[in-house]
């Protein structure tokens, strides 16, 4: 399946507050983690440039597994993919300042 469009049915979910359902489309994001930047680099997963987004898809989807998270009350996965979100794209501001309110 299509990364875009896994997020953008997970993004709806979650505007919907259904937040065991947005994770459950978003998939259980096992090792997803450890994924090295040059891999995602290598898919074009990680460019920012990539078909006129702001925020890579992988980076993307970590946000809105933090979010999730975040909205869950679960910190320490939340605090781990919003990490991941931000390793992949510096940019996205949104995690960090999740990470930065947190604390």
């Amino acid at each position: 399946r299509d990364g875009r469009f896994r997020y953008l049915a997970a993004k709806c979910l979650a505007e919907c507050e259904e937040w065991e359902e947005c994770l459950a489309t978003l998939g259980d994001g096992e090792g997803e983690e450890d994924v090295s930047l040059s891999e995602l680099q290598e898919q074009g997963l990680a460019s920012s440039a990539q078909a006129g987004w702001k925020v890579g898809t992988y980076a993307a989807i970590c946000l809105l597994r933090g979010q999730v998270y975040n909205a869950l009350e679960n910190r320490i996965l939340a605090i781990r993919w919003l990490k991941a979100a931000v390793l992949a794209d510096p940019f996205c501001h949104e995690a960090f300042a999740i990470l930065i309110d947190g604390h």
